[in-house]
């Protein structure tokens, strides 16, 4: 099966497609049984992965048993250039190529207590900060706080202002997502996400 949704612009040098024909091929896919939709494309767009119509069509479809595959983009390195649709969407399979140096990350960091510590927590890599002076010396031990016991509206992804010095000293765990404007009220969404 091939749908091909995108095409010459008038505009502009690239081929372009907009979210209606991107859901009709989605679509498509599901009613004609695809086992695996490969997503070569990246959705210029700023807003976040799985608030958006594509993201919500694909978890349709990956909730049909389809796998999706998606390519990181060609963005990059930019603040959230991977985290796009379709490849920032968490179930979907992203790949993508570097010609940089092999590094994905520099350190690593263990969450150490309190016991017991799960093994997620162990050995995780993180890059450092681009910005700023060079940190030297060993950093840590910090005593781990989840952003819910400190967060006024207890949400895990911290959308709320925190108290002012309320994880000074203390690293802190929160979930990644779409922080969106603290007037809004807290959604539930259909996978379960919380969305501020």
């Amino acid at each position: 099966m091939n749908y091909r949704i995108f095409y010459p612009s008038v505009g502009s040098s690239r081929e372009v497609a907009y979210t209606a024909e991107i859901l009709r091929a989605i679509d498509d896919a599901v009613r004609d049984r695809a086992d695996v939709i490969a997503c070569g494309w990246s959705s210029i767009s700023p807003r976040s992965a799985f608030a958006s119509p594509e993201a919500e069509a694909l978890a349709v479809a990956m909730d049909a048993g389809i796998v999706v595959v998606a390519s990181a983009g060609n963005e990059g390195p930019s603040s959230g250039s991977v985290s796009r649709v379709p490849g920032g969407i968490e179930r979907v399979i992203t790949v993508g190529a570097t010609s940089k140096n092999q590094y994905i990350a520099y350190d690593l960091v263990s969450v150490t207590a309190p016991a017991p510590v799960p093994d997620n927590l162990q050995g995780q890599s993180f890059a450092r900060a681009l910005f700023g002076p060079s940190i030297q010396d060993l950093v840590g031990p910090f005593s781990l706080v989840d952003v819910r016991q400190v967060a006024p509206d207890g949400s895990r992804l911290g959308c709320q202002p925190l108290l002012s010095n309320s994880l000074s000293g203390k690293a802190v765990l929160i979930q990644r997502g779409d922080a969106r404007s603290p007037t809004k009220p807290t959604v539930l969404s259909k996978r379960g996400r919380d969305l501020c």
